[in-house]
């Protein structure tokens, strides 16, 4: 069989770089995320007891404060992509006000600024009665099991309860970043 050449155009090449690099970023699952998270926290310990640098294959080496300065460069990218399917997504909750009265609580994540056992925060939009309300976000506890919202600038922290409809849905989203936090090693 004759090999055959192809001409390409450098944008022509950029592209199908960015296309095959999309496609790598698109299989991003939770297990994957947390490699980012177990390289970094393993090349912190490893400066902390004085090894700056890392064999890869007995042949090539590398700084730890790369691989830290990567890791953070890239967990952006690696997040959006990994979490592509609840980005942009709205569940619904249950919480009561500060008179005690049930209230509709719309939440549209976002991103994850916080990404903790005992408290990872989840950032969107977050409208409370049809009034659009600013904060830290949605609070996940996955230690005690509850979610609530911290209003900014108030005291008072809402408990929030899944609305059933929103349930399979927040679960499965739940689960994503369970795993991922199982999969870290600290």
């Amino acid at each position: 069989m004759a090999k055959k050449v192809i001409k390409l155009t450098e944008s022509e090449l950029n592209q199908l770089i960015k296309e095959a690099t999309s496609k790598v970023l698109n299989e991003m699952d939770a297990a994957t995320y947390s490699r980012i998270h177990n390289a970094s926290h393993r090349a912190m310990q490893d400066i902390q007891n004085g090894n700056f640098q890392r064999s890869v294959n007995g042949t090539k080496v590398v700084d730890n404060d790369d691989i830290i300065s990567r890791a953070d460069s890239m967990e952006p990218d690696v997040q959006s992509h990994w979490l592509s399917n609840y980005i942009g997504q709205t569940f619904k909750f249950f919480g009561r006000s500060q008179m005690g009265l049930p209230a509709h609580v719309l939440f549209t994540f976002e991103r994850i600024t916080k990404f903790e056992p005992n408290k990872t925060v989840l950032v969107g939009t977050v409208t409370f009665n049809k009034n659009q309300i600013s904060g830290d976000g949605i609070i996940v506890d996955f230690v005690k099991g509850r979610v609530q919202y911290h209003e900014r600038g108030n005291r008072y922290a809402y408990n929030l309860e899944i609305d059933n409809r929103y349930k399979p849905m927040w679960d499965a989203f739940l689960n994503e970043l369970k795993t991922a936090l199982d999969s870290r090693k600290y």
